[in-house]
């Protein structure tokens, strides 16, 4: 399994990927001996036996967990670093890093640290951004770009955002940028994402087609048994509705003065 792990600047690998060649020119690669193309080394990353983990879901965190042997004790990684995993056909997986940990090696393992890292993808920016917004009318594509300037100063860019419906006095005061992506996403019925290659996406749910189709079942891999989860996570036995606005005939409010509230 070859899997190529960058975190921040640092490759946790010696020698060129596949991918790096096949991006070189052909007098670079002419320029080169046999055996620096040959020369690729996954140096630190734990493949045997517990190899990485990537879980991709659909409108949730995509996660991935991976180890890393520290012989020498040279590595020091912190929370929020970016994270990058490819493998020979492409990028894998792009985040930050969310949880870590780290571990001293036995004497008879050869010593030094095995470190754990567990990941969340780009989405986790939109969560530590705020935003400060209040529109009378706004299309929801309209407010996603303006979300989107916050967001490009963590090096995220457009993907694809398509125009959607529009949108009556609606406010964000100091809410992340996520809330207000899954807020306009809710009212105009899309749905969103930042990519493996932080693009931010913004669009109907219908956009994207999978690249599959299950026909008569043989298409499915039944080691393990497919597996049934029942929930009911929107039943409720009352639901308010909070909705309407009217101007009022005037109001006085008296309060008593303190000297440090302010109105």
């Amino acid at each position: 399994m070859s899997v190529y792990v960058q975190i921040g600047s640092e490759k946790l690998y010696s020698g060129r990927t596949a991918a790096e060649i096949d991006a070189m020119t052909a007098a670079e690669i002419d320029a080169m001996i046999v055996a620096d193309l040959n020369a690729f080394q996954n140096d630190h990353i734990v493949i045997d036996p517990t190899p990485p983990e990537i879980a991709h879901r659909i409108e949730e965190r995509s996660t991935a967990t991976f180890q890393v042997l520290d012989p020498e004790e040279e590595h020091l990684f912190d929370y929020g670093r970016e994270v990058i995993i490819n493998d020979d056909s492409g990028r894998l997986f792009g985040g930050l890093i969310d949880e870590y940990s780290y571990e001293p090696v036995s004497p008879e393992d050869g010593f030094g640290r095995l470190h754990t890292i567990s990941c969340v993808d780009y989405q986790a920016l939109a969560d530590r951004r705020q935003f400060y917004a209040a529109y009378e009318s706004a299309t929801g594509d309209s407010i996603v770009r303006d979300v989107l300037i916050i967001l490009s100063e963590e090096g995220v860019t457009e993907g694809e955002i398509q125009v959607a419906d529009t949108l009556e006095m609606i406010t964000f005061n100091g809410v992340s940028c996520a809330e207000v992506m899954d807020k306009v996403c809710e009212r105009c019925g899309f749905t969103w994402w930042i990519s493996e290659e932080k693009k931010l996406y913004f669009v109907e749910r219908t956009t994207y087609p999978a690249a599959w189709d299950i026909v008569d079942g043989t298409e499915m891999r039944w080691k393990p048994s497919p597996r049934v989860t029942y929930g009911n996570p929107e039943y409720r036995n009352i639901q308010y509705m909070k909705g309407g606005s009217a101007e009022t005939s005037e109001l006085t409010e008296p309060f008593v003065g303190d000297g440090v509230t302010r109105s």
